[in-house]
């Protein structure tokens, strides 16, 4: 099976929603034990915030078999997450 990928080219998200595809991006570990991580399904921009038990994260993943987010697609993700914040990139609110 191939590994699905969250963007094609770093400017251009791929043009149809696939509800096979999921996403992991890990955002942090706290105390050496839980795993901090963004999960997402079909698009990696639209995303719901996790904590997890190391060995549960990795279940997790198997289960669901997902792809973890590259840095340039994690880039795409916080450019996407800036211009909801402040409606365009990078703008001074």
């Amino acid at each position: 099976m191939e590994r699905p990928t969250a963007v094609q080219d770093i400017g251009e998200a791929e043009p149809d929603f696939d509800p096979s595809k999921r996403f992991v991006r890990i955002t942090g570990i706290h105390n050496n034990s839980l795993i901090k991580f963004d999960f997402s399904i079909g698009e990696p921009e639209l995303y719901i915030e996790l904590v997890l038990p190391f060995q549960a994260f990795q279940d997790f993943c198997a289960h669901n078999q997902v792809a973890h987010l590259t840095p340039e697609e994690a880039a795409r993700v916080d450019f996407d997450r800036m211009k909801w914040r402040y409606g365009q990139p990078g703008a001074d609110q």
